[in-house]
This record gives structure tokens, sequence and C-alpha cells, in this order.
């Protein structure tokens, strides 16, 4: 995998850091002095939508599923680990028990997905294109736009596959409490927070998945990322090749979600 970055100590580095998810969503970007911390609101490094979508028809299971992806971005000293999730998966409290699922349920996806040789191959292969194509950058920008761009698509794939997903997605996720989730998750994150309610809230306003149906719509969403740390934006010529990509990770898609819970996903009526 570094070969993805001959002759750049520093890109090095920064393959390796990315080369796990969990490590590229925790990691608290600080650039140009400016002790700004990387929002995950300001983009969509997240695949929540994923996540949740084989388990829709269980509202607090499926917000579960999201909220490490949502503590990520609001509140970073706070997590939930899959090991402490799991001594509530047997809660008589029902909406306890869904939401510690949830979370256990997230830890599990990121394990067999980020850690494919089918995810890390193209991402190493979507970053040398870029970097080769856009002004032979060597800094973290190539492979973070090769990490968010194959979620990107592939939330969008799913859609495909169960048109009306993402607004049933939606839909579901405001049906539940908020404060409920925000006071299950203080019951076993590493620390308490307030953070977590207004967040969701906020996720729910904001309804970014829908900005993946076009290219210029994952152009604009990556470069929300991008401009938020610092770092030049995707130029708008680069949407021909996020065409290009979009077709492959498609034609990729069954070998990329080879675990994926296709037998609990239920079609909309649309």
């Amino acid at each position: 995998m570094l070969a993805l970055v001959q002759g750049s100590v520093q890109s090095r580095d920064t393959f390796k850091w990315f080369s796990n998810v969990a490590d590229m969503l925790r990691f608290e970007f600080r650039v140009h002095n400016t002790g700004a911390p990387f929002t995950l609101f300001d983009s969509a490094l997240m695949n929540s939508f994923s996540h949740a979508l084989p388990y829709l028809d269980r509202p607090f299971f499926a917000a579960g599923c999201c909220v490490p992806d949502w503590l990520t971005a609001c509140d970073r000293r706070c997590r939930t680990r899959k090991k402490s999730a799991a001594l509530y998966v047997d809660s008589s409290d029902e909406t306890m028990r869904d939401i510690a699922l949830g979370v256990v349920q997230h830890h599990e996806d990121d394990n067999w997905f980020h850690r494919s040789a089918i995810f890390n191959n193209l991402n190493m292969q979507l970053a040398i294109e870029f970097r080769d194509r856009y002004g032979n950058d060597h800094s973290m920008r190539p492979s973070l736009i090769g990490h968010v761009i194959i979620e990107m698509f592939l939330d969008w794939h799913l859609e495909s596959k169960f048109p009306g997903s993402v607004r049933r997605y939606y839909e579901i996720i405001s049906t539940t409490d908020p404060i409920k989730i925000e006071s299950a998750i203080n019951q076993f994150a590493t620390r308490p927070t307030q953070k977590l309610a207004p967040a969701i809230e906020r996720f729910l306003d904001e309804r970014y998945v829908f900005d993946y149906e076009t290219d210029a719509g994952v152009r604009y969403r990556m470069n929300r990322v991008l401009q938020r740390i610092k770092l030049e934006p995707m130029p708008e010529a680069s949407e021909t090749w996020l065409a290009e990509v979009r077709q492959r990770v498609y034609r990729e898609s069954d070998s990329l979600l080879a675990d994926f819970k296709w037998e609990t996903v239920h079609p909309t009526n649309e």
C-alpha cells in the first residue's frame, strides 16, 4: 500500500493514518495553526446510511448504527466502544437494547468493510489517479478523497437498488427521540455528552445523502471536507473523473459489500 506515495515521507505517514477508517474518522485535523478540529457535519465523511439501511424496521437500532459517526462529528472525546455497548444488548429496556445493538453492528460493519482487500486496493488506485491527474499532490488529500468518495458512491448505489430508501432512512430516524438516544449512549460511552441530541437534529436538517445522486453533489460534499481542513478543493473538471469512479464503484459493489446484510433490507413501495 505504501507504494502509493513513493518519495514522500509525509504522504507515506498520511496513507498509514488513513489505512484504518477508525483512525481516519477520529483523527483531529489541525492545520495551518488554526486549532480548528475537523467537523464531519461540514461534509459527509461517514456512511451511516449504509450502516442503518438493513435495520430501518427498528428505528432505534438504525439510529444506534449511526451513533459512532454522529459522535465523531459532534463530540470527539465521547466514544462508544463495541465492548461497552455489548454489555447492554440484553437490556430489558427495548430502546436501550436496540441502540446498543446498533452501536455493536456499526463496529462490526466497519471491521469487515474497511479491512477488505477490495476496499483498500480501490482506495489506493483512486488516490494515485487523483494525485497524477490533478497536480501531483503528495498531501493527505488524494487518500482522503479516494476513501470518502467510495463510501458516497456506495451509499447512492444502495439507493439505486432500493429506490426511496434514503427518504425512508431520514423519515425513520426522525421518528426517534434524540434525547432518549443521548441518554442511552451516556450509559456506556467513554464520557457523558450533551452534544449528541442537537447533533442528531442537525443531521436530519442537513440530509446530505441526497447530494450523492450527482457527481456535482459528490464534489460539493467532498469540498466541504477539504475546505474545512484547509486543503485545496476538487476542481470542477474532476467531475468527469468522478463519473468514471462512480461506475467503477458500482461495478465492484458486490465485492465491496460482500458482507452487507442484503436479506434484511426491506424495499420501499416506490
